[in-house]
């Protein structure tokens, strides 16, 4: 294979530079199921994470005035078996996080979202799903 690659309407050119980076490839998921691992103490958790956008409130460089605008977050969502039978009995969580985080906002994120997912399943206790 060359470095040359044929093109619509039969221009060819060179392939994309390599320091094209997708957001999903800073974030393995090595690096989230280590920090569950560590921080789930034995207990079963379900967790998934996706790219999404969260709306921040940023100065324009221009007027000096704030402006609304989307930025790029990663957004880790876990799960763990709650108290209850059927449909409720899973409890959720969703950190968003800056999409290329340090190994301790990992961390932190998966230290707040384990945290919040043992209140709601310990307030579970002595409800009935009815």
């Amino acid at each position: 294979m060359t470095d040359e690659v044929e093109r619509h309407g039969g221009i060819s050119g060179k392939p994309l530079s390599t320091n094209i980076i997708r957001l999903m490839d800073l974030t393995p998921p090595e690096k989230i199921t280590e920090a569950i691992r560590k921080q789930a103490f034995g207990q079963e958790i379900f967790w998934e994470y996706c790219l999404g956008t969260m709306q921040v409130v940023v100065p324009d460089p221009t007027t000096g005035l704030p402006r609304q605008m989307d930025q790029p977050c990663l957004n880790i969502t876990m799960g763990m078996k709650g108290r209850l039978l059927g449909q409720v009995n899973y409890v959720w969580f969703t950190a968003a996080i800056d999409p290329n985080p340090e190994d301790r906002i990992i961390d932190k994120a998966i230290q707040i979202g384990l945290a919040d997912l043992y209140e709601q399943r310990d307030a579970q206790r002595g409800q009935s799903p009815n």
